[in-house]
């Protein structure tokens, strides 16, 4: 009886070690996976002003976050332009581009033609936002006053408060 239960207690051990570094070769190979894609979109930070609004054009994949500095990093098709006009901010693209966008305060955000941004961790008075043709807004940890949304042509709103996403 004593050398069964040992025997059992063995397995259990050799299987636990297996299950354990099964877990943690999948975690080495998710963590390369992840750097090898934020190494392929290569950042361009853009040498820009002051701005408030943001507008873009194009398909897009735009993280807005808020920050004390103004700066715009892109990545993607060289046929994208960028240019900062009054108080606003214009990205436009025909092909797929990436911008990380950090600015103090949100007040206008445009989106048209395919466009996805993803707003998070904006804590201000309101925010305007416009989605045009099968746009896309993500907005994440975000405490506004005040947020009108006006959407047409198949966009879509996505509201997420679980900091785990």
């Amino acid at each position: 009886m004593k050398s069964s239960r040992k025997a059992l207690v063995l397995v259990a051990c050799i299987l636990t070690a297996f299950f354990i570094t099964g877990l943690y070769v999948i975690r080495q190979d998710l963590q390369i996976a992840l750097e090898q894609a934020n190494a392929d979109k290569n950042y361009m930070p853009v040498e820009v002003g002051r701005f408030a609004n943001v507008h873009f054009s194009g398909p897009w994949k735009v993280f807005i976050r808020q920050g004390t500095a103004f700066e715009v990093e892109v990545s993607g098709s060289v046929a994208s332009s960028h240019k900062v006009n009054s108080d606003t901010l214009i990205l436009e693209t025909t092909n797929s581009s990436d911008a990380r966008i950090t600015l103090p305060k949100l007040n206008e955000l445009i989106v048209a033609k395919g466009g996805e941004v993803t707003v998070a961790g904006f804590e201000d008075d309101s925010l305007q936002v416009k989605l045009r043709d099968g746009s896309t807004f993500f907005g994440r940890e975000n405490v506004l006053e005040y947020t009108s949304f006006d959407v047409s042509g198949n966009s879509q709103i996505k509201l997420i408060d679980d900091p785990f996403m």
